[in-house]
C-alpha cells in the first residue's frame, strides 16, 4: 500500500498475498473449531477419569476389606457381634451388575481413548496438511515477490539509461541551439555589411546612379543571407 502513483495497483504480488490472507483465516477457523472439539474431548475424558478414580476408590475398599476379613482368626482381638436379626444382607448389588457396571465402564474407557486417538491423529494429519499448505503458499509469494522485483529492476535501469540518453539529447540539443544562434549572429556582420554597401551605393549622383553587376552582385548576397538566416531560424524553433 505504500507503493507511489502508476506503481499502485493490484499484481499478481496482491494476489498471491490475498490468498495466503485467505488461507490464513481459514486456518484460524479451522484451529478454532479443533480447539473446541478438543475442549469437548478434554471435558469427556475428565469425566472419565472421574468414573474411574471413583470405580477404582471403591474396588481398593473392597480388596482392603477383604484382605482384612483374609487376615482375621477366631482369636483376634477385632472381632465383634452385629446387633442385626440374621440373616445379614448389606448386599445392594448382584455379582452380574457389579460385572456389568465394571465392563461397561471398561467399555466407555476403551471407545472414548479409541476416540481420542482417531482425533489426535485426525489433528496430526491436519496440522501437518496446513504446515505444507502455508509452506507452499509461501513459496508462491516469495517467487512472486523475487519476480516483481526482478521487473521493477529491469524497468529501473530501462528507465535510467532513457533519462541518461534524454539528458545526452537535451545537451546536444543545447549545444545545436547554441551553434545554430552563434550561425545566425555570425551572418548578421555580413548582412549589414551588404546592406551598408548597397545603400551606400544608392547615393551615387546623377547618371552614376545605375544597376550594375555590383548592386546585382549585393542583392544576391542579400538574399543569401536572408534565406540562410531564416533557414537557421526555422531549425531553431524546431
Amino acid at each position: 500500500q505504500n507503493r507511489q502513483c502508476v506503481d499502485l495497483y493490484r499484481d499478481s504480488v496482491d494476489e498471491e498475498l490475498t490468498t495466503e490472507c485467505a488461507l490464513l483465516h481459514d486456518i484460524i477457523c479451522l484451529m478454532v473449531r479443533l480447539q473446541q472439539q478438543a475442549s469437548e474431548h478434554t471435558r469427556r475424558l475428565k469425566r472419565l477419569v472421574f468414573v474411574l478414580n471413583n470405580d477404582l476408590r471403591d474396588k481398593d475398599v473392597s480388596v482392603t476389606l477383604d484382605e482384612t476379613n483374609a487376615q482375621l482368626k477366631q482369636e483376634s482381638l477385632l472381632l465383634s457381634l452385629d446387633a442385626r436379626k440374621l440373616p445379614i444382607d448389606t448386599r445392594k448389588f448382584s455379582h452380574e451388575e457389579n460385572t456389568q457396571v465394571t465392563k461397561a465402564t471398561l467399555r466407555d474407557s476403551n471407545r472414548e481413548l479409541y476416540t481420542c486417538r482417531q482425533y489426535r491423529a485426525l489433528v496430526d494429519l491436519l496440522l501437518k496438511q496446513t504446515v505444507e499448505h502455508l509452506d507452499r503458499q509461501r513459496e508462491v509469494v516469495d517467487e512472486s515477490l523475487t519476480r516483481k522485483i526482478e521487473e521493477y529492476q529491469e524497468a529501473k535501469v530501462k528507465l535510467e539509461n532513457q533519462h541518461s540518453e534524454t539528458l545526452r539529447s537535451i545537451i546536444d540539443l543545447t549545444n545545436t541551439i547554441s551553434d545554430l544562434d552563434k550561425a545566425i549572429q555570425d551572418k548578421r556582420g555580413p548582412m549589414m555589411l551588404a546592406h551598408s554597401r548597397l545603400g551606400n551605393r544608392s547615393d551615387r549622383p546623377g547618371i552614376e546612379l545605375v544597376r550594375d553587376e555590383v548592386d546585382a552582385r549585393l542583392e544576391l548576397e542579400i538574399d543569401h543571407l536572408q534565406t540562410y538566416t531564416l533557414h537557421l531560424q526555422s531549425l531553431l524553433a524546431e
